[in-house]
């Protein structure tokens, strides 16, 4: 059982970065390929804090505490509760699907042999939305169970303000109570006053972000980008959203030539294409990408990407210096030439260093066994900013207080 709780304990944050980048690759086209993930997440937390790209539904913000409580209700000790939470969150997935639910059930396929539970998929969204307030990490929350039952059992043979004092709650004082029923047959929708509980805490924490200001509209818009969201917010709120559409746009046109470079280095190694794009389909889409930009007129022509990047260290300082070099050389290829990037030896070699730097000798520009492994569609996918995760997060809330 320690070991468990080793391997909980170290990193909270770090451990769920690394499981959202192994479970992008399984996304097509969306992993980060050229290094720009850490300015990416700095304007994903700055408009949407508390998500993750793996979370699903609304409700698991309940879900999750409510499963974490009875842990306390049950006395369960330090050395069994990594054990016994398991096993709670894995009979929550076969309450879900009794209960008909299958949209955004966590471990709907995986079942028993789920490996990343849904407590670590929000347990930093929790604390975000301040639901949780235990202060630390899955594997603190195990060990302080002992002291907690410790102090629970003070109070019940004492009054005085002190023992009261020291009890400081692990949950919000307002979190609404479990469903009896919760661990037999449950419901992945939110009622309307756990839909009103949660859209207060992600207001009262974060009312001076996107996603809080889009908790309060009357409707959820539905776009592909939330820049094409047309409502009225405030105006820090909509320089910001400028800046992360206008890096993603920008930026776009790298992952399209470093995917038109690997179909050309492809092509010249005489690797069998199959499927996959060729040479041909990325030179059309850099010249879409290109009219875009050029459509996009000042909107992009008077973009400051220093700007940008101190938006983004002002999240995240520790955002790498090679990442921040990166991004500004390639905006400057970008906005001086857009066109011309497609038979830019510089633009070109500006990319192959990048991948290089982050990829060592799995470069698939240098690597052809890596290169054979290629989808064709490398990091094509424009940056969302978990605009899609915190929309679906949004409607569930919203569609709950509709509804009633």
């Amino acid at each position: 059982m320690a070991s468990l709780i080793a391997w909980l304990d170290h990193s909270e944050r770090e451990r769920q970065r690394m499981r959202e980048v192994i479970d992008l690759f399984r996304e097509k086209g969306t992993v980060d390929e050229l290094g720009i993930g850490q300015i990416r997440d700095a304007f994903s937390d700055i408009l949407f804090p508390g998500t993750s790209t793996l979370q699903t539904r609304a409700r698991y913000h309940l879900l999750v505490p409510w499963t974490f409580r009875r842990l306390e209700r049950e006395k369960v000790s330090s050395a069994d509760a990594p054990a016994r939470a398991r096993s709670l969150e894995l009979q929550l997935i076969r309450s879900l699907l009794r209960g008909g639910e299958h949209d955004g059930v966590i471990g709907r396929d995986a079942r028993d042999n789920l490996q990343r539970l849904p407590s670590l998929l929000y347990w930093n969204g929790l604390a975000g939305y301040g639901i949780r307030k235990f202060s630390g990490s899955i594997a603190d929350y195990f060990r302080s169970l002992d002291s907690y039952h410790r102090r629970i059992r003070s109070m019940a043979v004492s009054e005085s303000e002190e023992v009261y004092d020291r009890l400081r709650p692990n949950w919000h004082t307002g979190l609404p109570e479990a469903p009896d029923d919760l661990f037999e047959e449950a419901a992945i929708t939110l009622t309307p006053p756990e839909a009103d509980y949660l859209r207060d805490r992600i207001v009262s924490c974060h009312h001076e972000t996107l996603l809080g200001a889009l908790a309060l509209v009357p409707r959820i818009p539905d776009p592909q980008f939330v820049w094409d969201h047309g409502i009225s917010i405030p105006e820090h709120l909509t320089e910001v959203t400028d800046h992360a559409r206008a890096f993603s746009e920008v930026m776009h046109g790298a992952a399209l030539l470093y995917n038109l470079m690997l179909a050309r280095r492809a092509a010249a190694q005489q690797i069998p294409r199959g499927d996959r794009p060729g040479v041909e389909d990325f030179t059309d889409r850099l010249d879409s990408w290109a009219d875009m930009l050029e459509a996009r007129g000042g909107g992009i022509s008077t973009w400051d990407v220093a700007t940008t990047l101190d938006i983004a260290l002002s999240e995240n300082p520790n955002i790498t210096h090679a990442s921040r070099e990166f991004a500004r050389r390639w905006a400057g290829h970008a906005l001086h030439d857009p066109r011309g990037v497609t038979n830019s030896s510089e633009a070109a070699s500006l990319i192959e260093q990048r991948e290089l730097q982050t990829k060592g000798g799995l470069a698939r520009l240098r690597n052809r066994r890596a290169l054979e492994m290629w989808n064709g569609e490398a990091g094509t996918t424009p940056l969302d900013f978990r605009w899609r995760i915190a929309k679906r997060i949004l409607t569930d809330i919203h569609q709950s207080l509709t509804d009633a």
